[in-house]
């Protein structure tokens, strides 16, 4: 989804119109061609070349919402996770009220295994936007891997009552249930999520497990 946003061409003409209110036309010749170069960059799977790319944004410019975002996200996608996090909170902080940072944000924390800090944020998130299938399905993933199995069956039913036929949902729901000891209720949910998508690896453990 935040690939979307920052890349997709119409949030790029966004981003080069607020660059030319803001900017002189030298200032925005040169932004507009750093961003260009570091989309096409990241196209390629070049995501440390394009953070390199936006050297051609002014240091005024480096301070935008639409700037510290895209490196947030580049930063994530180049494996640079503290550095994401950096910025996705430089984004969060220019723009309060903005959800797409704080969803950012919580993919560096997942991947450095800060189950607590992303679940922080995804409360912030679900404040701001309580119905967010993103940040329930993320919340939820969280509760789980911090050991909170009861908590997170409630998030996974509460995503589910929206989004029923969400496989992965279904199978995070049956291992909640499976990690209280429901081993009955979770391996008919194991097996609902198996005659829909036999090869779902998650949902083949669980049911192993279920049935012993």
């Amino acid at each position: 989804m935040l690939r979307t946003i920052i890349t997709c061409p119409v949030c790029m003409l966004a981003v080069l119109c607020i660059l030319a209110a803001v900017a002189p036309a030298d200032a925005q010749a040169s932004a507009a061609e750093a961003y260009q170069r570091s989309y096409a960059l990241e196209t390629n799977g070049k995501y440390r070349q394009a953070i390199a790319a936006l050297k051609g944004v002014s240091a005024q410019q480096r301070k935008t919402y639409f700037y510290q975002l895209r490196v947030g996200w580049l930063s994530y996608k180049a494996g640079r996770n503290d550095q994401a996090i950096a910025a996705y909170r430089r984004a969060a902080k220019t723009s309060p009220r903005a959800v797409e940072p704080l969803l950012g944000l919580m993919l560096p924390q997942m991947s450095l295994r800060r189950w607590q800090d992303a679940a922080i944020v995804a409360r912030k998130v679900l404040r701001l936007a309580p119905s967010d299938f993103t940040a329930n399905s993320r919340y939820a993933w969280c509760l789980y891997n911090l050991g909170r199995y009861a908590e997170a069956e409630l998030v996974y039913r509460r995503v589910l009552e929206h989004y029923p036929s969400n496989i992965e949902m279904q199978a995070g729901l049956g291992w909640s249930l499976l990690k209280q000891g429901h081993k009955d209720e979770a391996k008919k949910i194991f097996a609902m999520v198996l005659a829909l998508a036999p090869k779902l690896g998650s949902a083949q453990k669980g049911l192993a497990l279920a049935g012993r």
